[in-house]
């Protein structure tokens, strides 16, 4: 087991699953280890299994290939949702971003080569890539880029990290052109969430 080590030698992945978050501001934030994760394995299909806020966030994505939307229940209907989105996907690699024991347990048992996650939780034991936990001070997007480093492979230089990134539809658009409009706000417009429910998500005082 390696502890926060790129990917060396080995078989190219062919076929990668990224389980990411429920909430909207938690997807929004794995977005740059997407894109990482995209520049690291270009002809790779990339996969993200995520809950139906979530998969509204990252819907039109550059880096994903395709969203699976798990069922909104908690238990054993999402257990059972993963383990077949595994079994049938036959992913050489699937990066856990939420540390949760029995996803990382369901990746081991159905043999995918590559499992990399936080060492949190009671996952260790089920990851080839066990990355450390969120260190301090440090924002929950590095951490996540942390994962997706795991799986850069060794020979490849250090891309420039991305920014955050939703990606808008020509309706989407529209729409918020009419607010500016109706609003007469002239751009550019910013608008700031600086609160969050933990220290890691939430804007630096500093700043």
């Amino acid at each position: 087991m390696r502890d926060d080590k790129v990917v060396r030698g080995g078989k190219p992945i062919r076929r990668l699953l990224a389980v990411n978050m429920n909430y909207l501001g938690d997807a929004l934030f794995t977005t740059p280890a997407l894109a990482l994760l995209r520049a690291h394995h270009p002809d790779a299909r990339i996969d993200v299994l995520a809950g139906q806020r979530a998969a509204a966030i990252l819907a039109g994505n550059p880096s994903i290939d395709r969203i699976i939307v798990r069922p909104r229940r908690n238990g054993t209907a999402r257990v059972v949702s993963f383990a077949r989105t595994v079994r049938e996907g036959k992913y050489d690699a699937v990066v856990l971003f939420q540390s949760i024991a029995s996803n990382a347990a369901i990746g081991w048992l159905q043999r995918i080569p590559i499992r990399v996650g936080f060492a949190r939780d009671g996952c260790r034991p089920f990851l080839t890539h066990a990355v450390g936990e969120h260190r301090p001070g440090e924002h929950v997007v590095d951490a996540y880029i942390r994962l997706a480093e795991a799986l850069r492979p060794i020979d490849l230089p250090t891309p420039v990290t991305p920014g955050l990134s939703i990606a808008l539809a020509p309706e989407e658009r529209t729409f918020a052109e009419h607010i500016f409009r109706d609003q007469e706000l002239l751009p550019p417009v910013v608008g700031l969430v600086i609160g969050a429910t933990r220290p890691q998500k939430r804007w630096p005082e500093e700043y």
